[in-house]
C-alpha cells in the first residue's frame, strides 16, 4: 500500500522562530481560565464616558465637551498652554486608576483588565499632535499592579 510520508525539520525554538516558521510552530500560552475582566478606558486613552469628569471640567468655547482626546487636548492647549495642559493630563494619569482599583477588580472575582492606550503613550506624539507622551511609566505601573493582584492584561494599542 501507500507509504506514509514524513517530513523532518528542525524543531522550532520556543522563543525565536526560524526563518520558515509558521504560526503553527509558535507555542500558545492559553489562560488557565477564561478572561473575565473590565476595561480601563479613559485612563491612558481619554474618551468621554470613562473620563467624563476631565472632559466636563474643560469645555470648549461653545460650552460643549470635547468628543475625543484630540479635541480635549486642543481645548487644553488653547486655554492653558502646552505646559499646563501636560500637567492636567499627568494629574489625570496619576489619579484616574490606582493600585486600589486593581485590588478591587480582583476582589470582585475578575481576572483580567483591558488597557487601551494611544500610540503617543508609547512613542510620544507626532509633530503637530496635541497629545501628551510618552508615558510608559503608567503602563509599567499597571503591569506591576496587575501582576501583584494576579490579573492578566490585554494591551490595546490605538
Amino acid at each position: 500500500g501507500p507509504r506514509a510520508r514524513t517530513r523532518t525539520r528542525a524543531a522550532p525554538s520556543p522563543s525565536v522562530p526560524g526563518p520558515m516558521a509558521t504560526c503553527a510552530d509558535a507555542p500558545i500560552a492559553r489562560p488557565a481560565a477564561p478572561w473575565r475582566g473590565v476595561n480601563l478606558g479613559g485612563w491612558l486613552l481619554l474618551e468621554p464616558g470613562p473620563a467624563d469628569p476631565l472632559f466636563d471640567q474643560h469645555l470648549g468655547e461653545d460650552g460643549e465637551a470635547a468628543r475625543c482626546e484630540w479635541g480635549l487636548m486642543e481645548i487644553l492647549h488653547e486655554r492653558l498652554g502646552a505646559q499646563a495642559a501636560a500637567e492636567v493630563i499627568q494629574r489625570h494619569r496619576e489619579a484616574h486608576v490606582t493600585r486600589r482599583d486593581f485590588e478591587r477588580i480582583r476582589a470582585c472575582g475578575l481576572n483580567a483588565v483591558r488597557l487601551p492606550l494611544g500610540y503617543w503613550v508609547v512613542l510620544g506624539p507626532r509633530a503637530g499632535d496635541p497629545y501628551v507622551g510618552p508615558g510608559l511609566e503608567h503602563v509599567d505601573r499597571a503591569l506591576d499592579w496587575a501582576e501583584a493582584c494576579g490579573l492578566q492584561v490585554v494591551l490595546d494599542l490605538h
